[in-house]
């Protein structure tokens, strides 16, 4: 169990693959998929699912593998300040890790309490995270370590828009700069600390 919750903190945010994570375990797969729902039901990690149209049809079957402590995830990947620092890649995948557990503990209190998933497109367009309440209404977040932002950014969640339709109602990209800015009606960016300050 150690050993498997390492390697899913070393791939935390990613997609899930568990054949993949068997293989690099020298671990059967019917194992791993044992242990993994082991370590859902110890609150240890969380499985974001794809989102789609319907229930029956996904656009991506793997789900999102996140590790439920960011502080924990950064050890056992031996992801000091200075590595964050440096290295683009993990700082990213642990940014996400963590602002998608904080949205996802502040759903316990929301009046909406959506349920929440991932998203990518065959065409490989993705959004971070993807709300969607019992009405069907759909939020889409990208989460970038970039302090400023262009309109290419927007790609995953112009795609989501796109699918959802009239069931779109915005699409947030959080980074790390000080201002949010309306790029159209329903796309905006903000500011990473909008997610705990509803002024930012």
């Amino acid at each position: 169990l150690p050993r498997l919750l390492a390697t899913l903190a070393a791939r935390a945010s990613g997609l899930l693959n568990g054949a993949d994570v068997a293989r690099s375990l020298a671990m059967p797969q019917s194992t791993v998929r044992r242990y993994i729902v082991l370590l859902e039901a110890t609150f240890l990690v969380v499985l974001l699912p794809a989102w789609s149209t319907n229930h029956s049809s996904r656009l991506a079957k793997a789900a999102k593998v996140l590790v439920t402590d960011s502080g924990l995830a950064c050890y056992l990947v031996g992801a000091s300040e200075r590595r964050l620092e440096d290295d683009g890649s993990t700082r990213g995948a642990m940014l996400e890790n963590f602002i998608t557990m904080e949205i996802l503990k502040q759903r316990a209190w929301s009046r909406t309490r959506p349920s929440l998933y991932h998203f990518r497109s065959a065409a490989g367009a993705e959004v971070d995270l993807v709300l969607e309440d019992r009405a069907g209404r759909v939020v889409g977040i990208e989460i970038k370590t970039a302090r400023t932002v262009g309109a290419e950014a927007f790609r995953g969640l112009r795609a989501l828009r796109e699918l959802a339709g009239k069931k779109f109602v915005r699409g947030v990209l959080l980074h790390d700069g000080l201002e949010s800015v309306h790029f159209d009606p329903t796309l905006m960016t903000a500011p990473l600390s909008a997610v705990w300050d509803s002024e930012a």
